[in-house]
């Protein structure tokens, strides 16, 4: 079962952009990993762009995690959507 849920992509093309994910039960992120593929002539090819994968964090049902898709710094804490 997976316990964490896709919910959309926030300002999608600029410097802000990020996925919001929903925690469906309490868990551990460690093992889980958003991977960005490439198309090719409209099919989805094995070519990864980009690999995040979470580190070792426990989150609880109902958190919101976010992951920013741009340059930046890692941060692990609280903050507004």
């Amino acid at each position: 079962m997976m316990n964490l849920k896709v919910l959309n992509v926030r300002n999608a093309g600029d410097r802000n952009e990020r996925l919001l994910i929903r925690v469906l039960e309490d868990c551990n992120l460690r093992g889980y990993m958003v991977v960005d593929n490439t198309y090719e002539n409209g099919t989805v090819s094995n070519v990864n762009r980009h690999v995040d994968i979470f580190p070792d964090k426990h989150v609880e049902k109902g958190n919101i995690v976010r992951l920013y898709t741009g340059r930046g710094t890692d941060y692990d804490g609280k903050a507004n959507i």
